[in-house]
């Protein structure tokens, strides 16, 4: 087998790759922090549909993910096996992302038809997204070991670029709800209809973000070049179960691999955090909690940013899957903290003390989530420079395909947990609407009795589930070796 190699990529290309991890985290943001709170907080769906309709999607991803891999692996084209999705995909993927925002607002209002079609596009377009999405995450996260062969070039670039990915991802959970919640007070206050002006802010607010992130995504099509190629021809490439079976066969992939997966409760944080900072924080607008969510923001990126930095340097002087294992077991004690802290201080975390320890757990859990996530992309190139030094092939698309799978599938299982508990304890479509309502009226939900049962829930979730995933992640790391 004939390889090409060139041993760095240039600084024009790694500037590109930075630019679309940007923008494809900016998308990502609209969609994991906003869609949810849009969909429960925004347009009432109940919260038992979103968690079904988020386990339709993932179960989806968790099918789909690999075969698109899989696909690209044996799909080896003049420009490459991703230039030529990560040159058309992105376009494609903006559109979507703001159709995912246009749709009525469900309720008793409507007709059962209208409300069954309501939920009906809510369905069709988030799965319309997830395919399209997909077909240019895997392509962007597999870029870098065929960009170059330098593992110190390759490992910085993967650091660097989900440094600035986390700037992405983090000024959308910063500024989306704030800046839809302020453009639809405007519009209300014209319209005199609160629900539906909050809706047209979301819809103008997700449209204007989604131009800035597209940009940049269209950076790496139009500028990388591969240069690292592990097949000569289409018919070397790995066939589908080739692909699978390499995927599974491979111990260390395989054990970072359902590491992941039994870490996925720990999503269940981030995708409760806005209901936590507007509700809690914010009393649904009426607080300032955008000075409370910019200042908790920025604390956990100082801690995750500057972890993500330094990661590479870390995963060349230590065992990196012993990194991994100390920061799971940290992260546990993190998100156990944040709930004793809560018990503490039921009524008053918006306070100076309370919430500067509050923040100081953003700072904590900032600094576990950026090393592992430099650590996991770092482990999965390690594991496909073992497969390849053994079986002279390498199915990258497959092999990056699992961390966008088990990354979804985290989000899914985080979002069903939090559906069925905000179920369970009335915090769902019309209970929403009639919560928003009393706050409107002046009740206060930090300290209102009423609402005691939704704070112990958005609490009790960020804090007792992460735990758990967190802890759950250590067990296929631990005792093993290389």
């Amino acid at each position: 087998m004939q390889t090409n190699r060139k041993e760095n990529s240039k600084t024009k290309e790694n500037g590109a790759y930075i630019a679309g991890m940007l923008g494809g985290n900016i998308i990502y943001g609209i969609v994991t922090t906003g869609l949810t709170f849009y969909y429960q907080s925004v347009i009432f769906l109940p919260a038992i549909f979103i968690s079904f309709l988020t386990v339709f999607i993932k179960v989806a991803d968790i099918v789909k993910d690999p075969f698109i891999g899989a696909y690209m692996d044996k799909t080896v084209g003049r420009r490459g096996k991703f230039i030529p999705y990560l040159r058309v995909v992105p376009a494609i993927t903006c559109i979507l992302t703001v159709l995912l925002f246009i749709n009525k607002i469900y309720g008793i209002r409507n007709s059962g038809l209208e409300n069954a079609l309501i939920a009906l596009t809510a369905t069709i377009t988030y799965l319309i997204w997830s395919v399209v999405f997909s077909l240019g995450e895997i392509p962007l996260n597999s870029l870098p070991p065929l960009m170059t062969d330098n593992e110190s070039q390759r490992n910085g670039l993967m650091a660097s670029s989900r440094f600035f990915g986390t700037i992405g991802f983090g000024l959308i959970s910063i500024f989306l709800i704030p800046a839809a919640s302020y453009l639809g007070s405007v519009i209300a206050e014209r319209t005199g209809d609160r629900d539906t002006g909050f809706q047209y802010g979301f819809i103008i607010t997700v449209i204007i973000l989604t131009l800035i992130g597209g940009v940049p995504l269209l950076f790496p099509g139009l500028i990388i070049k591969e240069k690292i190629k592990s097949v000569s021809s289409d018919k070397e490439a790995f066939s589908f179960k080739q692909s699978f079976e390499a995927m599974w066969s491979c111990k260390p992939y395989r054990r970072l691999m359902l590491s992941c997966l039994l870490r996925s409760p720990t999503v269940v944080f981030s995708v409760v955090q806005a209901t936590m900072f507007v509700y809690y924080f914010g009393n649904n607008g009426s607080g300032g909690y955008v000075i409370y969510m910019l200042i908790y923001s920025l604390v956990t990126f100082l801690g995750q940013g500057t972890a993500m930095l330094l990661t590479p340097k870390l995963a060349a002087r230590f065992n990196k899957r012993k990194i991994m294992v100390a920061c799971n077991i940290a992260l546990t004690a993190v998100f156990l903290s944040m709930y004793v802290l809560y018990r503490i201080f039921p009524y008053s975390l918006h306070l100076a003390i309370p919430f500067t320890l509050f923040s100081f757990i953003g700072l904590l859990m900032g600094i576990c989530f950026g090393i592992t996530a430099v650590l996991i992309p770092i482990m999965i190139a390690d594991a496909l420079d073992i497969y390849e030094a053994e079986y002279n092939k390498r199915p990258d698309g497959i092999f990056f395909s699992g961390m966008t799978m088990t990354g979804k599938l985290g989000y899914g299982i985080s979002a069903v947990i939090v559906g069925i508990v905000f179920a369970a304890v009335g915090f769902s479509g019309d209970g929403v609407q009639a919560v928003n309502a009393a706050l409107y009226e002046g009740a206060v939900f930090r300290t209102d009795e009423i609402f005691g049962i939704y704070r112990s829930a958005i609490f009790i979730l960020s804090s007792i589930p992460p735990a758990i995933g967190a802890l759950l992640s250590v067990i296929p790391l631990i005792n093993r070796r290389r």
